[in-house]
């Protein structure tokens, strides 16, 4: 049996950007995660599954130290750091939206997806 689990708009303020103005504060981006799990046998609590939460939780500490210049290197640090720390997730898929980027646009995006 396969899980397919997701986050959808999660707010972050962090750093993000190339330009000199978008380095000096912090800028709200929202992130989707979603990711799968395959489990045989799944039970009523927590510790059969992957706590939401704490993939939020790493998901907003590495936007927020990370500092990035790029979208893309943001989604492909999440999307590697949730492989390598969630045994039980085999896929992750990232999406990171930009806010108000483009002068005629709601979001820029990038998304990124990863196997284990």
């Amino acid at each position: 049996m396969m899980y397919r689990i997701g986050i959808s708009d999660l707010e972050v303020s962090c750093i993000i950007g190339c330009l000199d103005e978008e380095r000096k504060n912090e800028r709200k981006i929202f992130l989707d995660i979603a990711y799968k799990i395959k489990q045989q046998k799944m039970e009523d609590h927590v510790a059969s599954s992957v706590d939401y939460e704490r993939v939020c939780d790493m998901a907003i500490q590495i936007a927020k130290e990370g500092k990035f210049h790029l979208l893309e290197t943001l989604a492909k640090k999440i999307a590697e750091e949730i492989l390598h720390k969630f045994s039980l997730i085999y896929e992750v898929y990232v999406k990171v939206k930009k806010p108000k980027a483009l002068q005629h646009s709601d979001f820029c995006f990038v998304e990124c997806e990863l196997k284990a």
